[in-house]
Parts: structure tokens; sequence; C-alpha cells
């Protein structure tokens, strides 16, 4: 198994890496850059492990057969079905930028350009293409396109369907162009007429639920202005809004400069942590001697339907939190191969497969004896454990001898089953797993990598809690562990409620009255606060109380945070860094949590509980905080 050593600090790695595109395949990590290598190809690549020590492993694409080809730029990748597309722009064959993809079989490289332009029928310059595939297979190009219409005259990001991985549909919608004063790339811009130029570029999509979150990166690549926004959509093809701030008139930035010593980030993409719960924002940004832009790493959070990163951060921060289990592999597998431990009750699962024989009849999962997930390649289909009649065909063309990953979320009685990044279904399970689990393969033998299993509760459904005569309400979640991370969404409802969230109570003293800690949202003398309180094995509490900006909206959704590593409990309220408390000797053992409310009423919108490996806790001041009351957001 893998662990984890050293900090993670921006930037993460000394050498320019201008807009990084990272990609995760195997449980292992690839980031590509704009501009040469220096082995001669194009688009320096850098390989990680755990997204904090990185190693060059030169260029990814053999340069084109026009030796005036000049402005490679933005490459991004997608894999399918054993092949890695690698799309990117360049000014060549006497056209202007254009978008062109290449392919490989190996995410390194070296990647052979196809010899398709995509885009130089359509638009006479085009760049940043960022390649989208949704859960149902479905496939997307965004990319950015110049309007020399409207209010501001600029360049914007446009989307079009993939019909293949070589051809659009040639129907491109907008999806967001220049819509604020901060995206001014250059007041009268010679080389465009003498226009005021504003600049929207580098689309980068994620989904989340049913609604789809484009980051986009405006101002001038070279200055302070540079940042990231957003837009939304209910479908990759729009309409797409863009956020605005609330209490602002203008779409806002989520990432800009704070600091000179990290200015002007941008042009980001977004993969998942090595726990495949988290999700990483790479993005580049200045430092002070400008000698190029540098790759930095920040954390995504959610508050409510609306995104916010920790960033840019500035020294050591928090360590990528590591999964329970974690095998890179790879692992040949000709019949069974058990593995450590039973799964969580509650697991997040991958396994990435090849068959390497053609007599190679199923490949799979057995969750516990007789629990089985299986790649069925004689009957072309996915099947679920024996009596639960699921069943899903494998899309056409699926190739055998290639890699393909194998996604479950297991919780609540049932598991949620994804292939190659399309969710297929949802199966039931008989109760808890009684383990142990191992891989399969028969019929002849199947290469396994990047496994990963995570300690990971989501709460599907909201929850109503309503303190009484009778005592608070407490809603403990989840099997207990030794170490997470909590969050929660909730709404409190009225002046007199005083709820949030129990981080932390241990096994033995589950029904209260024993050692435990609150994080509460509490109003005192027409002031609200952040309350912590940790109860040691006598009963006697420890309160500490952080009063809240004077126009803090109780009415409003807000979003608790805790991290819970042995005796060290952090916890945060809407993306800031509030209070460290240390909790009870107890706290190095097994303990739950949940949503409590000790007087009044209150709506839990979103519970999550991620277990966190014991070589990713972090250590020091925790990460996304400058100290009590602030943080580099």
């Amino acid at each position: 198994m893998e662990g984890f050593s050293g900090t993670r600090c921006n930037p993460v790695h000394p050498v320019p890496m201008a807009d990084p595109f990272l990609l995760k395949w195997n449980g292992a990590y690839y980031a590509f850059a704009t501009g040469p290598a220096p082995d001669g190809r194009i688009f320096p690549v850098l390989h990680s492990t755990d997204l904090v020590h990185w190693t060059p492993l030169g260029g990814a694409l053999e340069p084109l057969a026009d030796p005036a080809a000049r402005d490679y730029w933005a490459p991004e990748v997608i894999y399918l079905n054993g092949t890695f597309y690698l799309y990117y722009a360049v000014v060549a064959f006497g056209r202007d930028h254009h978008i062109r993809v290449a392919t490989s079989h190996h995410p390194a490289g070296p990647y052979r350009d196809a010899g398709v332009d995509l885009t130089g029928s359509r638009h006479p310059w085009a760049i940043d293409p960022h390649p989208f595939q949704d859960e149902d297979g479905s496939l997307y190009l965004f990319y950015t396109v110049e309007f020399w219409n409207g209010e501001r005259i600029g360049s914007g990001n446009v989307v079009d369907r993939l019909v293949d991985p070589f051809t659009l549909a040639g129907d491109p919608r907008e999806v967001t162009r220049p819509c604020a004063e901060w995206q001014e790339f250059m007041r009268a811009r010679a080389e465009k007429g003498g226009v005021d130029w504003y600049t929207v570029e580098g689309p980068c999509v994620l989904r989340r639920g049913r609604r789809y979150y484009q980051l986009y990166s405006g101002g001038n690549y070279g200055r302070a202005n540079y940042g990231l926004g957003y837009a939304v959509a209910d479908h990759p093809l729009g309409p797409w809004t863009p956020w605005v701030p609330p209490g602002e008139t203008e779409p806002g930035k989520v990432l800009r400069t704070r600091s000179p010593l990290l200015f002007g980030p941008g042009h980001n993409s977004v993969a998942p942590g090595p726990d495949n719960v988290e999700l990483y924002c790479c993005y580049h940004a200045w430092q002070p001697d400008r000698t190029g832009r540098r790759m930095c790493l920040d954390r995504i959070h959610w508050h409510g339907d609306r995104l916010y990163i920790e960033g840019p951060t500035l020294g050591p921060a928090e360590l990528p939190r590591q999964p329970w289990l974690r095998e890179l592999g790879p692992i040949a597998v000709a019949s069974t191969h058990p593995l450590p431990a039973p799964l969580p009750p509650e697991a997040l699962v991958e396994v990435n497969l090849c068959a390497q024989e053609s007599d190679t009849a199923q490949a799979g999962v057995a969750l516990a004896p007789g629990v089985e997930v299986l790649v069925d390649y004689r009957r072309g289909e996915l099947t679920g454990p024996t009596g639960t009649g699921f069943t899903c065909p494998l899309p056409a063309g699926f190739r055998k001898d290639a890699f393909h990953q194998l996604l479950l979320h297991i919780q609540a009685g049932g598991a949620e089953v994804w292939l190659d990044r399309r969710l297929l279904g949802r199966f039931p399970l008989p109760g808890p797993l009684p383990g142990p689990w191992a891989l399969v393969s028969r019929g002849g033998c199947t290469l396994f990598a990047g496994i990963t299993v995570t300690a990971h509760l989501r709460l599907s459904d909201p929850l109503y809690l309503a303190a009484s005569d009778d005592g608070p309400a407490c809603r403990l979640l989840g099997t207990a562990l030794p170490d997470y991370e909590v969050q929660m969404e909730l709404r409190l409802a009225g002046p007199g409620a005083v709820a949030g969230l129990c981080a932390w109570r241990p096994v033995s003293t589950e029904q209260g009255g024993g050692p435990e800690a609150l994080a509460l949202l509490q109003r005192r003398q027409d002031r609200w606060y952040l309350a912590t309180v940790v109860q040691d094995a006598s009963g006697t509490p420890d309160w500490q109380y952080d009063p809240l900006p004077l126009d803090w909206d109780p009415g409003a959704v807000h979003h608790l945070r805790a991290v819970k590593t042995g005796r060290s409990l952090a916890v945060y309220l809407d993306g800031t860094f509030w209070r460290l408390r240390n909790l009870p000797e107890a706290a190095l053992g097994p303990g739950r949590c949940g949503p409590v409310a000790l007087a009044g009423e209150a709506s839990v919108l979103r519970f999550e509980r991620t277990g966190i490996g014991p070589a990713a806790a972090p250590s020091g001041k925790p990460g996304g905080g400058s100290g009590q009351g602030q943080a580099d957001r």
C-alpha cells in the first residue's frame, strides 16, 4: 500500500506549467502544459501518484509535419476504450489557431496528430479545447472563439457535440462570452483593430447531481486581474448562466489574486483526489520573478449550489486525503485475489481492469463471498450480484484488452455502479457485507490497477431536526471511524434555534452524557456565534464562542465542515477556518458524528462523511486558513 509524505505547497512544481491539464488514470496523475518540452516534443508532462511529488516524463506530442507550426497551446486529454485523445490548439498549415486531436495508447504519449482540423471550417480562430463526457457516455467539446458583436467584444466559450472523437456535429452553442469588467484584456488593443478587448477562455466542465458547472478564465493572463468565474446549466448544450455573487450585479470570480506572491490564477482543470471524493482545481499562477506560470492545486468545495475554491493557498496546506486502501498495481489475477480487511459498510470502491487473454470470460470484484459485480465479456454485459437481476449491456465496441474503470458506491442497502464514467444504475445488497472481498477473473488472466477503497457516506435525502422538552435531537450517521472529514449544509428555523454538528462522539457513549465535540450556530445577546464545545469524560463542557459577522444571515443555507484526526478537530464555516480544538484521549479510538439540534429546529440539506487514511492526517495548522476567523479562500 502506498502512503503519503511531505507537505503540499503552491506552486506544486518549480518548472513552469502554463494552462495545466490534470488527468487521473488508473489511480495515478498526469499533468500536461502548454509549450515545448526539453526532449523536442510538445507539451511537457509530469507524473505523480499523490498530487504532492511530481516527476517529469518529457513531452507528449510529436511535432507536426509543418516546420512553421507554432504556438501549441492548452492540451487536454480524455481516455476512451483503450485510446488517449489529446486535443490542442496550434498555428499550422497556413491557418491561424485551430483545434486538432492526437492519439496515443499511453497517457504520457507519444501522441501523434490524427490529421484532423476540428474547427477551421467554421471558426477562423479557436483555442482551449476541453473534451467532456457526460454520465450517459455522450461527448462534447468546449472551446474558445472570438465574438465581434455585443456590449463587450472579445473571446468567449462555445460547445459542440462530438459525434466521435474526431468529428464535431457542426452546431456550436454559446456558453459564456465576456460579461463583466474584470474580464478586460486590454484597452484599445492594436492587433484587434484598436477595440477594447475582453477575454473569457479556458472552459472546464464538471457535473454535480443534475447541474453542470463550467469554470472559465477571464481577464489578461499576464496581469493580476486574471481569475476564474463559473456558469451553470441543466444540460451541456445550455443555456448557461454566469454565477453572480450575492449582492453584486456582475458575474464574479471564484478564484482571484490575493497576494503578489501568487497572482493571475487561471486556466484550470479539475480532477478527483486520491480518495475519489475530494475535487482539486489545478491552475497556473505567476510568482514575483515572472519567469513562467507555475502549476498550483487547491480544493473545490460546495456551499449549496455554489462552487468555491480554497485558494490560491500560500504556504504548507493540507495533504490530499488518503483512502483506506490503495493499490496502484498492476495485479495479475487468474482466479481470485483476496484483498485485506472487509469493506466498510459505506464505501467508494474503484478498480480498473484489463483482460490479458482471449479466453478471459469475466472479471470484476466479489464484494463478499458470493456477492459479485462482473464484466461479462462473453455476454457483453455488466452483471450485479446473483438474485438482484441487475444487468447492463456493455457499450458497442467495448475492448476487453483495454483498461476499464469500475466504480461502486456502497451504502444504504445498495450500490451505485459506474463503468468508464457512465452511470449504469443501482442494485440492492443483502445488508452489511461480511467480507472478505476479492478481485475476480474467470477463464483467463486479468490485470487490475488503481484499486482504491474510501469509507464514504453520503446522505441522499434531507433531514429535519427538532429539539423537544425531552432534550436535543441528534442523528449519528454511518459506522464509527477513527479519523474522518464531515461536512453538512443546514438552515436554521428561527432565531431560537441552536443547531449544527455533533462532530465526534465515541462509540462507548453514543447515547450522550460522555465525551463529545459539537460545532453549533447559536444566538447570544443579539449576536450570532459559531460555538464549539468539547466535553471530557467527566461531563465537563469547555465552550468557546467565535462571533460571526454582523450581517450573517441565519435563514441562509450554511456549510459546516469538521476534520477529525486523532485528538485534533478543525472546524470550518462557509469555507473559512474558524477553530482548532483538542479532544479527550478517547478520541484516539473510533467515533461517530451527525447533525444535532440543542434547541429549536433545523433542516439538513446535505451530509457527507469521508474516512481519512492514517498517513494523510494533516499536521500543524489546517490548510485553507490563516488563523481564527480568516482564510485564504
